[in-house]
């Protein structure tokens, strides 16, 4: 299957480097935090983003017999949430919250073009619904901390 010339494991693979992003975007931020309620919700997403990524890895082994960490050593092109640095550089806490809003919401759009060019009830699609629920979730969990603090 092809999405604007990536094959559907290129796509796969792109959601993968996503995942990986924003596990090491959250674990950043979570160190660099005081705030200790926030430290406990980064920690936590950055956890659930390295899940997205493993199980996405396995799915994908599973329809094309490998990914793109099985070629390279350090896996999927290793980029970390650039404008999470920036805020980070700002020690503000609420500039932070509002980049990590703005990444997942790029995310939750990734995670729906890929939707739109696979069958929901596939395997693949499947996980893909469940991982794009959890991530809604999650950015709806950001923005109530935002909100009442």
């Amino acid at each position: 299957m092809e999405f604007e010339g990536k094959t559907l494991s290129g796509k796969i693979n792109y959601l993968i480097a996503i995942a990986e992003d924003a596990k090491v975007g959250y674990a950043n931020v979570a160190n660099d935090t005081e705030d200790a309620t926030l430290k406990k919700i980064f920690t936590s997403l950055a956890a659930e983003h390295a899940g997205y990524a493993t199980q996405l890895q396995n799915q994908l082994r599973v329809l094309v017999g490998k990914t793109a960490a099985d070629d390279e050593p350090l896996g999927v092109a290793k980029r970390t949430w650039v404008f999470l640095k920036s805020a980070v550089l700002d020690d503000d806490d609420d500039s932070i919250i509002m980049e990590c809003i703005k990444g997942e919401e790029v995310t939750l759009r990734e995670y729906a073009y890929v939707l739109e060019n696979i069958k929901s009830d596939s395997a693949l699609g499947k996980l893909l619904v469940k991982q794009r629920n959890g991530i809604n979730s999650s950015l709806n969990g950001i923005k109530n901390y935002l909100n009442n603090r």
